[in-house]
């Protein structure tokens, strides 16, 4: 009788986790960085609407056959600037991309604020 209420809150336990994580993370698609770099430089400009001109992106966390859920990605713009942003895979065709951090020291121009 003891063994079964072990299991059954083994069980229980590992069922919230799981539950937990499932809408911690909504949608499981998996880019790969070239991918990423494409996309971001296809479909995004910088924040103050310059266009990037390369992006370099690096899987974060655990890979999925070479594939990354999150991607930090640093794109550079034609005034110098280097921008700090975050890919998500939301879809097979989208991303969410978030600008997190800009680095304007070897450029003559400011980031946009």
């Amino acid at each position: 009788m003891k063994r079964y209420l072990i299991v059954g809150a083994a069980i229980a336990a590992l069922t919230l986790v799981m539950a937990a994580t499932a809408s911690a993370h909504p949608g499981g698609w998996y880019w790969g960085t070239r991918t990423t770099e494409n996309y971001i430089v296809a479909h995004f400009n910088t924040s103050d609407g310059v266009e990037v001109d390369s992006v370099d992106c690096y899987g974060m966390g655990r890979n999925w056959r070479g594939m990354y859920h999150h991607l930090r990605c640093f794109e550079s713009d034609a005034l110098g600037r280097v921008f700090t942003v975050i890919a998500h895979p939301t879809s097979r065709y989208r991303a969410a991309v978030i600008e997190i951090a800009c680095d304007d020291s070897e450029s003559e121009d400011v980031c946009p604020s």
